[in-house]
């Protein structure tokens, strides 16, 4: 992983979509990427390619949150 790296996600959900967000940290910095998915209607799917610096970083973390407030998050290490 490195300067050029995307992470990628499919999802399906119920509810419209509010808003996704990717995190990373090299364990001292955090930085983040916020998606608005405000256009989205009730069950879809939709599929992320979100590019990032993944150099020396230690973890990163994907979320993506409905209109009623519901998280469903995955997390790892970089690798």
């Amino acid at each position: 992983m490195g300067a050029k790296s995307v992470y990628t996600a499919n999802i399906e959900y119920t509810f419209p979509l509010d808003f996704a967000e990717l995190v990373w940290s090299d364990g001292t910095t955090v930085d983040r990427k916020i998606i608005s998915l405000t256009d989205t209607t009730a069950f879809g799917t939709k599929s992320f390619r979100i590019p990032f610096d993944a150099t020396g970083k230690k973890w990163v973390r994907f979320a993506v949150w409905d209109a009623v407030g519901m998280g469903l998050g995955c997390s790892g290490a970089v690798k």
